[in-house]
């Protein structure tokens, strides 16, 4: 890792997802743990930078079929939920954390998703959604969303970006993927955030279709620089 210009290092966090240990069917606790071993992760963890809550959680592990694993995830959102809001507590908003997990929250389908240029394709927007494999179930979400009440969410999976308002004006901001296998138009999100306060904005990626457009212009002009030097070479032999 690069030092950054005031001589620190950059923090990386991961999230796991059905890539890294499987989707739920495939996920054994020696796949999990070596990932949360190698990461530092865990199925649902509670991050603090600044005043700033951080809360991460295992996609996989919201199946909701009460096996060990999920069992244990569901019992860690609840006991982060009452650090960041004990019982006693009069007003928790300023606790509220930014979740963020790889799978993205309940949705029908992209049909509600602005039309930016790391979207879905139009054609594929109005297909139906699969609860536990293209998203997280209702049951899940709901999970979530009451357990421990965040002020923003950061989703992926999809591989295409997306904005969703949930209720409450909570918003979900699902990160496109960053390779031009999968999209297009790859991009980032670059966000800054205090503690009452957040703002994102999307970096793309140039087109996959302009890299090819300046190969093929490179190519030209090595051909035609290779031709007209050797033409040059006649003229003066």
């Amino acid at each position: 890792m690069q030092e950054l210009s005031d001589g620190s290092k950059p923090i990386l966090y991961a999230i796991n997802g059905n890539h890294d240990i499987g989707f739920h069917y495939t996920m054994t606790n020696k796949t999990k743990s070596r990932f949360d071993h190698s990461f530092q992760t865990d199925s649902v963890k509670l991050i603090q930078i600044n005043g700033i809550n951080l809360v991460t959680i295992n996609s996989i592990t919201m199946e909701g079929d009460y096996c060990d694993l999920c069992s244990h995830a569901r019992h860690q959102l609840h006991t982060i939920s009452e650090q960041l809001c004990p019982q006693n507590s009069s007003n928790c908003d300023s606790n509220k954390p930014i979740v963020l997990t790889h799978f993205t929250l309940y949705r029908e389908s992209e049909k509600f998703c602005d039309n930016d240029l790391d979207s879905i394709p139009e054609s594929q927007k109005y297909i139906p959604y699969i609860q536990k494999w293209d998203c997280l179930s209702m049951n899940a979400t709901q999970l979530i969303l009451n357990t421990i009440k965040p002020r923003l969410v950061i989703t992926g999976h999809t591989h295409y970006g997306c904005v969703t308002r949930h209720p409450n004006s909570l918003y979900e901001w699902t990160v496109a993927s960053f390779n031009y296998r999968n999209n297009l138009n790859p991009s980032l999100l670059l966000a800054t955030i205090s503690t009452n306060k957040y703002s994102i904005n999307k970096c793309l990626l140039a087109n996959e279709i302009t890299f090819h457009i300046i190969d093929l212009i490179i190519i030209v002009l090595f051909i035609n620089f290779n031709l007209l030097f050797k033409y040059r070479r006649k003229l003066f032999k």
